[in-house]
């Protein structure tokens, strides 16, 4: 299922999979769509083991160049049974985010991950 959903500043396009995730577009500083998927533990409690630990932030995966985020799989399944809220992010030019025809840096990159942090509000 597909929507599109309107901030204060922006539209961002929401998929919801079967699996439970949230996908959702963050818009990078130059205006690059960056895709990343939200999964939480209350939305998937049929693989979870416990409470949430107490104080938990939620855990960020970012998969190294040129690979999608779907390769966290296993990892994204054993956070969400121990209580976790995740976060995985396709880096640009990788999965369902864009490619942009100038080059990037891993400085950019980092700076993507931020911008999907402050999507989700995440402040650390």
């Amino acid at each position: 299922m597909s929507t599109d959903i309107r901030t204060d500043e922006k539209v961002v396009h929401e998929e919801r999979a079967s699996s439970g995730a949230v996908g959702l577009y963050a818009k990078a500083r130059d205006g690059m769509p960056i895709y990343f998927e939200f999964f939480s533990p209350e939305e998937d409690s049929a693989r979870r083991s416990g409470p949430k630990p107490e104080g938990a932030l939620p855990v960020l995966l970012v998969m190294g160049l040129g690979a999608n985020g779907r390769l966290w799989a296993p990892a994204v399944r054993r956070l969400l049974g121990a209580g976790y809220e995740v976060i995985v992010v396709d880096n640009r030019g990788c999965g369902r985010s864009s490619t942009p025809w100038r080059p990037w840096t891993t400085r950019t990159m980092a700076s993507d991950a931020v911008a999907v942090l402050d999507d989700l509000g995440v402040e650390r």
